[in-house]
């Protein structure tokens, strides 16, 4: 580290501000990436350390109704860490029964991240999407999505037939047309949990039907 300091006081002194501003800059990144282990580290534990407890006193609890109390909350707290997802036990497993209803043909996840649109009341699940919610939600991903797709089509497509496309430059301005045309996809992928609520929709109406049924 000494010969480190060193050599950036040398540089300075010489007045070459550039080269002494990249090895600090070098260094200040290592330094980062250094300790961004212990706070990760530190992170995980901290997330970890509600479910170890509870995995901890769920061992040392007897009582029957204390006992299935605490897996529940166990289960809710896997589910957050793995789906990003917190709800009551019951909510949870009628999900469940829903994705299994579904016969693959919609993973847990995909149901999970139009979880927006899915209300669970008096033990049913129901799915409702308003106007709002298409033009919220879809609409206008879709309109951003067209527009810079458009775009990146006109500005390689523009490339392709400008006298300097050969150059750097022209380089830079079919790279900048790729990196736009990836972006309106990402854009346009936002309205999946949309479309996909639009689609259990229906599938859940013939799940509680089917339910209704069994019951009767």
């Amino acid at each position: 580290m000494d010969k480190i300091l060193e050599i950036i006081i040398k540089y300075l002194e010489e007045g070459n501000y550039k080269i002494a501003t990249i090895i600090i800059g070098l260094l200040l990144l290592v330094v980062i990436v250094w300790k961004s282990k212990d706070f990760l580290e530190y992170w995980s534990n901290r997330q970890n350390f509600r479910r170890r407890l509870l995995e901890e006193i769920i061992n040392k609890i007897q009582k029957t109704e204390i006992k299935n109390f605490l897996e529940g909350e166990l289960i809710k707290e896997y589910f957050v860490r793995v789906f990003k997802f917190n709800a009551e036990v019951i909510f949870i497993e009628k999900l469940i029964d829903f994705h299994s209803f579904l016969n693959g043909e919609f993973t847990f996840n995909q149901i999970i991240k139009s979880r927006r649109y899915i209300k669970f009341k008096e033990g049913k699940l129901s799915i409702k999407t308003s106007f709002v919610d298409w033009v919220m939600d879809a609409l206008i991903y879709y309109v951003i999505a067209f527009i810079l797709f458009i775009y990146a089509a006109l500005i390689i497509l523009m490339s392709t037939f400008v006298s300097w496309q050969y150059s750097l430059r022209g380089l830079f301005l079919f790279i900048a047309g790729v990196v736009i045309l990836i972006f309106s996809v990402l854009i346009q992928i936002q309205a999946i949990p949309y479309k996909n609520a639009k689609k259990l929709q229906r599938k859940l109406e013939q799940f509680n039907n089917r339910q209704l049924d069994y019951h009767i």
